[in-house]
Formats: structure tokens, C-alpha cells, sequence
């Protein structure tokens, strides 16, 4: 089939029900062409379900999704959502499969010479690596007949096709990252990748002084042995005669046979082919005895069986072979916490939360026990349960590693989201987190509250990938280094082969990149290509490797150079602002829930964590919603106004006093409509920029406290502003006036349209 031409990869979520198709499904494919199965179905869905480039999302998709999801430890939904968008991204920095490697060895400084002694040869002499764009529509069939005079010109099958493709096929490479991963191979060694017609004249074939006509290496296919850091293919350098077999490139054309779905050879079209291996490789084995083309060596893989690929789907550069990268796009949320059913909205219930904050003993929206506004909601849990981002967003302010106990009214650590809906911006907090520090001990690798590993690297100079990158590490060979990729760092519990779009990691003080070419203390490497600049990275738990910056060109990360004024906010436990705003994904983790308050009031309580989301300009409108108007801050602690706003709004029914009583609220339900209160949109000054001590004292509704308690109270409630002495220069609404909204209601509002 044609390729569809929209939607864009990475806007949607992608599932089997209801049906999805288009150029993101196409593109989704290509990048997991070699998640389907053979003969081995990985124990997900069935056996013999190649992955096919056709743009719908079929049950071999759904099935690929899925191994792939366990393979990265997600859980296994067969759905396409944002942690599996980035997870897959991951995998262009996790498996070094480069397209530079792949040239044409027309580049070579001293090309083989043309072999072939007959006159059918072009013109225009040695190509760039990929090509001279030559026989674009010829077939190798193409006026040939058989003995009897049958035309073999309609023969237009594709391993005829003559045409030298733009290109690397991006499918090719995809399907080698997939089976390295599958294989659990950590690195390569390219034997052969793009050969032109004039490398074609370089060698004979079978028949004598002919030059050869092989049509798969036009972009089509790769020959690769494995490149272990410690042991070497066996296969490789030997003696054609006498070869002995490579078990560990045997076991990869296994794994490509069984676990991928690839076929041997070419008989089906529109899936991945593995080249068979000659019989002095492989006696007794059922590919034995291959015909030609078959290899004496290595491991041949190759997609000149599939069809309807266009042009620009042949690449010349590594950034375009990992392209289309997702941009957080697609739509994905989470509940904040796991109350028993996992925090996944879409199979946790919704009332288990609305439960859980409505029938607690406070901290109800958009008024609690105390009968004033209360902007958020509290979730109640046991201290140190996690705490997840409920969208895709990004840190924006923080305060991190104070005592959870410092202050009676619980923890003030907290950490405020920044959030995209379309072209609107919205917000979400989470107050009273665990005393995890920023400093040297969250920037180490095993940290798992990411935001503040990355938020331990402000202070330093780092780098910030913007496409995937695979580690390199310097290997000497006399007058020349290789930068080899695929490096296997252990630790942590995960493979660390590369740097994923996102990801941060410490440089040297005043560390630049540097042209591997470009001669330095040590010998360079002649083989990286031009205009490509690398930097060494401190990650000692993989040998401080290196990383592209640029190559050929193509930016993949970029130097962020310490932020020094952050450093007293940070190590003072001061709230501040971070002057790069770190990308979170909804379900990450931010924190735990902080100890039991110490205040006497609220103590009885229990941990819990007091969870806001607002924005600047309404985002939510219609029948059904209630919006009260409360931005007049000289009475936002006056009882009686709020009890008539919100019998004027139908929050609660008509009671004799013209005040709430703590009476009136203290029983779930007890007069209050609690389902209208989800609907509530409250548009008021953000409290966390009040002067508490200001409005008690000019409230009449506390006249009756001692000036002393009230004032005491008030200098209590200041403790926990924030937003009026933020370290940094952080972009914020303005607080006179924003959108407050139940955050259970909001999400799932946003989530299930």
C-alpha cells in the first residue's frame, strides 16, 4: 500500500482498539520491524507474525509493542503511549547501528580496481557513499529471453531492481538495533553496507572477468559480524578453507529466524531477509547448502523485499536513521498516587481518589474544614508512598531537601509541573514530598526520582541530548584511534549503551567537544566523518565514554555550562527556579508523600499530599461547569462571602446561619454537593503569594482569635509561601488571578477526550 501522508508520528496514542492507521503507524513499524516472531513468539500472542510496514495497526503490531514493552520493563499494554514513544527513541542511543559505517567503499583513498573487463559499464565513476542515483526504474531482467524466446521483461520484482537507492533504507537499520537487542548483542562490526554498480565492476562473479550484479546492497542491505568488547567473531579474517564457525554470530541468525520473524532468503515480500550462511559454516544445518547469494561470513541482513517505501526513506545521515523522535505530543496521563489498583487511569478506578479526598477529614476543593478557599485537594497515604506526575510536563520550581518536620504544618518540599494542552498552558504542584536533596549524592546513577538527578547536574557543566546518541570508547590501533560504539556499561540494573533524547550527563569543568579528526594529544580517528564533534561524559560506571555532539553536521546534543547562582538556593533548601526546565513523563516518579504533620490540628490527619492544578486562562467551559469568581483578596478568608458564593453557585443547600459552622462540614456529604464541587472551576489569587498574616488579620471572620494566636498563625501559614521569593527567573502566570480546578476531574477530563 501507499504510505499514508498524516497523522504525524508521536500525536496520537496508538492501539489496536479502536483501530489506528496512518503515516504514525508506518512510521511506528519501521522502527519495530524486528519486534514480530518466528518459531519462538517470546510467549506474547502467536508464533510466525512478521512485522509488515503497512501503516494499520494489526495484531503483529499489538504483539510487537508488547514484547518490545517487556524487554524495556513497561507494562504490557499493546498500547503506544508516551513512555513507550520515548522508551522506543531510546533505542538509536542504546544500539549503535551508524549509517557513516555504511559507505560505499568508492570513498576508500585507494579504491579495489575494476576487475571486469566487458563495456557495460556507466559513466559516471566512483559515487559519495550512497550512490550516483543510477537505473532508477531498470531491472536486471530487463530485455533478457529465455532459449525459447520467452521475454523475462516483466520480471519487475524488487531483488531485480537495478535502481541505486539515496540512501541507507531506515527499515535496515531499524531491523539491526531490534536484533541486536533481541540477540543481546552489544556491538557490531559493518563488513559491508552501500555498494554501487562501480563497486559491482570491481569484482567477477561466478562467471569469468563478469562483473558482478548483485542488486540488494543499493541501500537494501548490511553485512555485520559481532564486535564483543571481549571476544571477537570467529568467522572474520580466516582462511575461506578452512573456517570454523562463529557461535555467536550463529546464534544471531538464529534469533533473527526464530524470535524476529525474519525469513531466510526472499520469497516473501514486504519482510526482513537473512541471508543464508555457505555449508562449510553451517553442516547439518537446514540453511545449508545456500545458493547464491549467500555469505562465507557474517550476518546478512536485508529489506529489498519491501515495497511502497518512498524515497525519503533512505537516509545518508545517522540523525535522519533515528528520526521521527517523539516530542511529547501525544496525549498521556496518570493518577498521583496508587491507591491499591495501580495508577495507570485507565485501569485504576476514579473513585477510589474522589473517595479517598472526599471522605477524608480535610483538604476538599474548593473549600475545606476551616470553611475558606482551598485551592487543591488532599490525597491521603501512608508517608513515602510515591508520588507520580499526572502529565506529561516539565519542572519549572522547585524546593528539595528539607526536613520534613521543619515546619508544623508538613513538609515544604514540593515541585510545580509546567504542562502544554494544544497551544494553552496549565500547571500542577505537589506539596509536602519526602526531604529528597538535590546535590552530589541525586545525581548518581541509580537515583530514581529523575528530575532531581537532572536537577543535581544545574550546577555543573553537562550535556543535554537532543537525539539519541550511542556511548563511544577510544580504541588504539597504532597510527589511528577508533571510536567504536555500542559500549556495555553495567550497573544500575539497566543496559547503559547510549544517551537517549532527554537525558543529561556530567562533562568535565569547561570540557568542549572536539573534532575526532582534527589530530590532539592522541591519534584521530580517519573514519569519522567530517564535521562531527565528540565529548567525553562522566559516567564512570561505563568508563567515561564519549558521545556525539554534532555529526556530519547534524546536531545531537548540546553543553550546558554550570549554573553557579543556583547553588546556595539548592544547598540552603531555598525554593528556586530551574534555569532549564527538566522534561517529565505522566506516571514518573517526583517524590514520596512526607511525614505526619506535627501541628495538633492536623496531626489526627495522617501523611498526605496536597495536590493543585490551575492555569491562567480558563481551559474548561461548557454545561455542567461552575465557575465562582474569588478574586476579590480582601475577602478570601471571609467566611460569610464564601458561604454565599457558594450557595449562590449550588455547592451546598440553604442552612439558617448566614456563616458555615466546622459542624456543617465536618460529616461527609453533609449538605455539601460533592459531585457539583468536581465540576467547580475557582478563579482566585494564588494563595502561595498571600501574606497569610495580612488577610487573618483583616478578615472578620477571626476577629474572635487572640491577636496573639492570630498572628502566630499567620507568620505558621507564611512559612509555606513561595511564589513571591523564587531563586531564578522562572516564567509564571500572574498570581492575581488563575483557573483552579479538582485535579482528579481535570485529569481524567483531559485523558478521556
Amino acid at each position: 500500500m501507499k504510505r499514508p501522508s498524516s497523522p504525524p508520528y508521536g500525536e496520537r496514542v496508538l492501539q489496536l482498539d479502536p483501530p489506528c492507521q496512518g503515516r504514525d503507524v508506518w512510521d511506528l513499524q519501521i522502527k519495530l520491524i524486528a519486534w514480530g516472531s518466528g518459531s519462538n513468539n517470546d510467549g506474547i500472542g502467536a508464533p510466525f507474525m512478521p512485522v509488515l510496514v503497512t501503516g494499520k495497526f494489526d495484531r503483529a503490531t499489538h504483539d510487537a509493542v508488547k514484547r518490545f514493552q517487556r524487554t524495556a520493563g513497561l507494562p504490557l499494554t499493546g498500547i503506544v503511549d508516551a513512555h513507550t514513544f520515548r522508551a522506543i527513541d531510546r533505542e538509536g542511543g542504546q544500539y549503535a547501528v551508524m549509517v557513516h559505517t555504511m559507505r560505499c567503499p568508492c570513498i576508500e583513498p585507494e579504491p579495489m580496481p575494476i576487475r571486469c573487463r566487458c563495456a557495460d559499464h556507466h559513466k559516471k565513476g566512483p559515487c559519495d557513499g550512497f550512490g550516483n542515483g543510477l537505473f532508477a526504474g531498470k531491472f536486471l531482467l530487463d530485455g533478457v529471453k529465455l532459449a525459447d524466446g520467452t521475454s523475462l521483461s516483466g520480471e519487475k520484482l524488487d531483488v531485480y531492481d537495478m535502481q541505486e537507492y539515496p540512501g541507507v533504507d531506515k527499515a535496515l537499520l531499524w531491523a539491526v538495533r531490534g536484533l541486536m537487542r533481541r540477540a543481546n548483542v552489544d556491538r557490531i562490526k559493518v563488513v559491508a553496507g552501500y555498494r554501487c554498480w562501480q563497486d559491482n565492476y570491481r569484482y567477477t562473479d561466478w562467471r569469468r572477468w563478469r562483473h558482478r550484479k548483485a542488486t540488494f546492497h543499493f541501500g537494501k542491505s548490511i553485512e555485520f559480524y559481532h564486535d564483543n568488547t571481549t571476544t571477537g567473531c570467529t568467522e572474520w579474517g580466516q582462511n575461506a578453507n578452512v573456517l570454523v564457525a562463529c557461535v555467536r554470530c550463529q546464534a544471531i541468525r538464529r534469533a533473527a529466524l526464530d524470535l524476529c520473524g525474519f525469513q531466510a532468503r526472499w520469497q516473501e515480500p514486504d519482510r526482513v531477509s537473512l541471508g543464508e550462511v555457505a555449508d562449510r559454516l553451517r553442516e547439518g544445518d537446514p540453511l545449508a547448502n545456500a545458493p547464491q547469494p549467500a555469505n562465507t561470513f557474517a550476518v546478512h541482513v536485508s529489506t529489498v523485499r519491501r515495497r511502497d517505501r518512498e524515497k525519503d526513506e533512505f537516509v545518508k545521515l545517522y540523525a535522519d536513521s533515528v528520526k521521527p523522535i517523539y516530542e511529547g505530543k501525544a496525549p498521556a496521563y496518570s493518577y498521583p498516587l496508587d491507591l491499591g489498583s495501580g495508577y495507570d487511569w485507565r485501569t485504576a478506578g476514579c473513585l477510589d481518589f474522589f473517595n479517598n479526598t472526599e471522605t477524608g477529614q480535610g483538604g476538599w476543593f474548593p473549600f475545606g474544614p476551616n470553611r475558606i478557599w482551598h485551592t487543591g485537594i488532599h490525597l491521603f497515604q501512608a508517608a513515602n508512598s510515591p508520588v507520580y506526575a499526572i502529565a506529561d510536563g516539565e519542572v519549572l520550581v522547585c524546593r528539595a531537601g528539607e526536613n520534613e518536620t521543619a515546619q508544623p504544618f508538613g513538609s515544604r518540599n514540593f515541585v510545580l509541573l509546567r504542562h502544554k494542552l494544544k497551544d494553552k498552558t496549565w500547571y500542577s504542584l505537589y506539596m509536602h514530598l519526602d526531604n529528597g536533596a538535590i546535590g552530589a549524592a541525586a545525581a548518581i546513577a541509580g537515583n530514581p526520582v529523575k528530575w532531581r538527578r537532572k536537577a543535581a547536574l544545574l550546577t555543573r557543566d553537562h550535556v543535554e541530548m537532543k537525539l539519541p546518541s550511542p556511548f563511544f570508547q577510544i580504541v588504539n590501533g597504532g597510527t589511528a584511534n577508533s571510536y567504536l560504539g555500542g559500549l556495555h556499561a553495567p550497573g544500575v540494573g539497566v543496559r547503559q549503551g547510549g544517551l537517549g533524547p532527554g537525558d543529561w550527563v556530567e562533562i568535565t569543568a569547561n570540557a568542549n567537544a572536539v573534532d575526532p579528526t582534527a589530530g590532539g594529544p592522541n591519534p584521530t580517528d580517519p573514519k569519522v566523518p567530517q564535521n562531527s564533534t565528540i565529548i567525553q561524559v562522566q559516567l564512570a560506571a561505563a568508563g567515561n565514554p564519549y558521545v556525539f555532539l554534532t555529526l556530519e553536521g547534524q546536531e545531537l546534543g548540546t553543553i550546558i555550562r554550570a549554573n553557579g547562582t543556583l547553588a546556595p538556593a539548592i544547598n540552603n533548601q531555598r525554593t528556586f527556579a530551574l534555569s532549564s526546565p527538566i522534561g517529565v513523563a505522566a506516571g514518573e516518579l517526583l517524590g514520596s508523600i512526607g511525614a505526619v504533620p506535627t501541628d495538633a490540628r492536623l496531626n489526627p490527619h495522617g501523611s498526605y499530599l496536597h495536590l493543585e492544578v490551575f492555569s491562567e486562562e480558563a481551559l474548561l467551559s461548557g454545561p455542567g461547569y461552575i465557575t465562582i469568581d474569588a478574586t476579590d483578596r480582601t475577602i478570601m478568608m471571609d467566611r460569610k462571602a464564601i458561604y454565599q458564593k457558594l450557595r449562590d453557585s449550588k455547592i451546598i443547600s440553604a442552612e439558617p446561619a448566614d456563616v458555615l459552622l466546622e459542624s456543617d462540614v465536618a460529616a461527609p456529604g453533609a449538605g455539601i454537593n460533592r459531585g457539583s464541587c468536581r465540576s467547580v472551576i475557582l478563579k482566585t489569587v494564588c494563595p502561595w503569594n498571600e501574606n497569610m498574616k495580612t488577610r487573618l488579620n483583616n478578615s472578620p471572620s477571626f476577629t474572635y482569635m487572640p491577636d496573639g494566636d492570630r498572628n502566630n498563625l499567620g507568620d505558621q501559614m507564611n512559612q509555606y509561601r513561595w511564589w513571591n521569593n523564587i531563586a531564578g527567573a522562572p516564567s509564571l502566570p500572574d498570581p492575581s488571578a488563575l483557573f483552579y480546578y479538582h485535579p482528579i476531574a481535570f485529569m481524567l477530563q483531559l485523558a478521556t477526550k
